[in-house]
Order: structure tokens, then C-alpha cells, then sequence
């Protein structure tokens, strides 16, 4: 997924990123208010800094990927920043 690819996209909500999807990049999703779950692809290999930063609402990760994402962390794009837990499935 492109650098800034759903900047401040307000109206998302739910984001599933598709196996064949290999890294998301820079600012990806930054500012993206209302985003409150994603689910990582099984072949994203890394996430760019700020993707997810600005999206207090991003409670729900679903994690298929071989990243190590940990709730409440800011490592990974702040992806989990604001999780209580991530799901690995």
C-alpha cells in the first residue's frame, strides 16, 4: 500500500489488507478518525512509520501476518497503539 494511500480518509472504518499485500508504507492511513479495526494480510512483512498514527478509534487488530504486533505498542506504524489486545489468527 502506497505512502499516504488513505490519508485522512474520515469515513473508513474497517480495513482488511489482502494476503497478496506485502508492506504498507508511510503515513498510509494516518488520520483516519473513524478506523477502528484492521486486519493484517498473512505476507505483510513491514509496516511504515506513522501508517496508523492519528486513528484513536484503531481498537480492533487482527494480526495474520508473522509481525510481532503487541497492544498498546507505537512500533509498527502505531498499528496496536491503541488496542487492548491483538488477535492472531
Amino acid at each position: 500500500i502506497e505512502l499516504g494511500a488513505f490519508q485522512i480518509c474520515i469515513s473508513l472504518k474497517s480495513v482488511v489488507i489482502p494476503d497478496s499485500v506485502t508492506s504498507i508504507g508511510i503515513d498510509a492511513f494516518i488520520g483516519c478518525e473513524k478506523l477502528s479495526s484492521v486486519t493484517i494480510g498473512a505476507s505483510v512483512a513491514s509496516i511504515g512509520q506513522c501508517a496508523f498514527e492519528d486513528c484513536p478509534m484503531l481498537t480492533t487488530v487482527v494480526n495474520r501476518s508473522n509481525l510481532n504486533i503487541v497492544a498498546g505498542s507505537a512500533t509498527y506504524g502505531e498499528v496496536a497503539k491503541h488496542a487492548k489486545t491483538v488477535k492472531k489468527s
